[in-house]
């Protein structure tokens, strides 16, 4: 049986084949349209990518040589994959279960590493970044980003890190967390560590990538909005330089301890000087119930 009359006339099985040939023609522009209008999916190498300068750039390269923490080129040939996705994402927990690894990270570099609140899944992107970089030539930022700052001045450095000077973006005054040797008998802050070290500890291009970076999660929520400019921090630098060097010719605390113990006894004699009269007062009136 056909379904058209004369010379038109087509069989049951060519009519479907024609409809479904015209059907997937008609389709086919909307179904390209779609598939080019996509938007697509990065690569876990570009989110690593993007991960690592945001996140880690601050410590570490790749190929550029060891700053605040290791050069990570080719780090999966020396750690196991499964450690470095534990020690990228939680760090702090590593280092609190004593993994001896993390310990002699932290021995190492003097300081532990801060949790920047990656995901394993991140983890994972920063790793598959590191690996797409491993023979690749050596990765430096630009030049303006490592050029170290101008000539720094300690006296206005130490203004800064105490407060008697205001940083340009309103940042805190570093003393409001640190202590340092130089700012005065009564010291800093201890939230956070005694800087005193901390030049002859880390060296000045690992002191200037810190401050400047700010990778610390306390320090990127007071200075992430706040950043120092390269002036104040060469004048930081210069200061914490300065700070290590009269830490290691002496004792920081002892103008401290001569205070207190000037106060101690000033107020000794005040009370001597105020009590005098009452105690003599006590003696006489004892004398003369004795003698009764």
């Amino acid at each position: 049986m056909s379904f058209m009359p004369g010379p038109l006339r087509l069989g049951r099985g060519r009519l479907v084949a024609l409809v479904s040939i015209f059907a997937f023609f008609s389709a086919f522009p909307v179904l390209y349209a779609a598939l080019v209008s996509a938007p697509a999916q990065a690569a876990p190498a570009d989110d690593g990518r993007n991960l690592f300068e945001t996140r880690c750039a601050s410590c570490h390269t790749v190929g550029g040589g060891r700053t605040v923490g290791p050069d990570l080129k080719g780090i999966l040939d020396k750690r196991d994959r499964g450690w470095l996705i534990r020690f990228i994402s939680t760090p702090d927990r590593l280092i609190a279960e004593n993994d001896p690894l993390a310990a002699q990270m932290v021995k190492e570099y003097g300081m532990p590493m801060p949790n920047m609140g990656l995901t394993p899944a991140q983890a994972e992107q920063v790793l598959a970044y590191l690996d797409g970089s491993g023979n690749a030539p050596s990765e430096k930022a630009p030049a303006e980003e490592t050029a170290p700052p101008g000539e720094g001045d300690a006296a206005w450095g130490r203004d800064l890190f105490t407060g008697r000077a205001q940083f340009s973006n309103s940042g805190a005054a570093c003393a409001s967390c640190h202590n340092a040797s130089g700012i005065g008998a009564l010291g800093g802050g201890t939230m956070a560590r005694d800087l005193s070290d901390s030049y002859s500890r880390l060296g000045e291009p690992a002191l200037t990538s810190i401050i400047k970076g700010t990778p610390f999660p306390i320090m990127k929520a007071i200075y992430g909005q706040q950043q120092l400019t390269d002036d104040e921090v060469a004048h930081l630098v210069a200061f914490l330089k300065e700070s290590s060097q009269q830490r290691a010719g002496g004792n920081s605390s002892a103008p401290f301890i001569v205070i207190s113990a000037v106060g101690f006894m000033a107020i000794l004699g005040i009370m001597q000087f105020a009590w005098r009269r009452r105690l003599t007062g006590v003696r006489q009136s004892l004398v003369k119930g004795g003698s009764r």
